[in-house]
């Protein structure tokens, strides 16, 4: 069974306050990663992360990924 995901795969706060969040897109087969690639995003201090992830999703759809829950 093949198997898309994302996940977040890192995060960061720099020293402004910013919120640096990297996601790792994952095909899955069989319980065995057979591809991967990065996607990033950050957020200033202040941002609605509800926005900003609803941005995120809506661009991973575009490129025919799964959303992050």
């Amino acid at each position: 069974m093949i198997i898309k995901r994302t996940i977040v795969d890192q995060r960061e706060i720099t020293s402004d306050g910013v919120i640096q969040i990297r996601f790792r897109k994952e095909i899955v087969e069989d319980g065995r990663v057979i591809s991967s690639e990065y996607h990033r995003t950050s957020l200033q201090p202040g941002d609605d992360l509800a926005v900003c992830m609803a941005s995120v999703n809506a661009h991973l759809e575009q490129m025919r990924c799964a959303a992050v829950d």
